[in-house]
């Protein structure tokens, strides 16, 4: 009976420090905090949560692989924007103003130009080998992390060998969005 109690006891203590721990904003590749459900984001540019309700196709290719967004750790990790479902493909926006930037942040992620880093901290960056591309429907976009996701839109992010986008496109135009 004693055991018990201590094993309850445990369990119940190692639970609040689990739940303590995943209320905590946590730093993004950039330093700023990810925008956790009760983080207040202070960027004027980003409207208040439910200014609108928009879904938008999402991939990230790495030398050919998509990334797997798919995971438990990447679902809701913020109220305005987020991935849920486990489907790990379709972005869900719930404020106007929100940046494929922004929407990164809150996955420990970022990219610009020049690099993405994933949320383990591995760096892909443009060389003589590689090259970083970001598409907005099918067309090369170069507002790349400042891009506002827009409802319907298709997102691909692409490093690696130019021969593999036409097939990671044809995947991502396969995806459906919405109901």
């Amino acid at each position: 009976m004693k055991n018990k109690k201590l094993l309850l006891s445990m369990l119940f203590l190692l639970s609040l420090i689990f739940l303590a721990s995943c209320r905590a904003p946590q730093p993004t590749p950039h330093g700023g905090p990810i925008d956790r459900p009760l983080y207040v984001l202070k960027d004027p540019s980003i409207g208040p949560w439910d200014s609108t309700h928009e879904h938008t196709a999402f991939l990230i290719f790495i030398n050919g692989n998509v990334l797997d967004l798919s995971k438990p750790e990447y679902m809701v990790r913020a109220r305005r924007v987020h991935i849920e479902g486990l489907d790990g493909i379709i972005i869900h926006k719930h404020a106007t103003g929100i940046t494929i930037g922004h929407f990164l942040e809150t996955l420990g992620m970022g990219f610009d130009e020049n690099c993405f880093v994933d949320d383990k901290g591995n760096s892909y960056c443009n060389n003589d080998d590689k090259n970083l591309k970001f598409y907005v429907n099918e067309k090369l976009n170069n507002d790349f992390d400042n891009y506002i996701i827009k409802d319907n839109d298709r997102l691909l992010i692409s490093y690696g060998n130019e021969d593999d986008v036409n097939g990671q496109l044809n995947f991502l135009n396969s995806i459906k969005i919405g109901p």
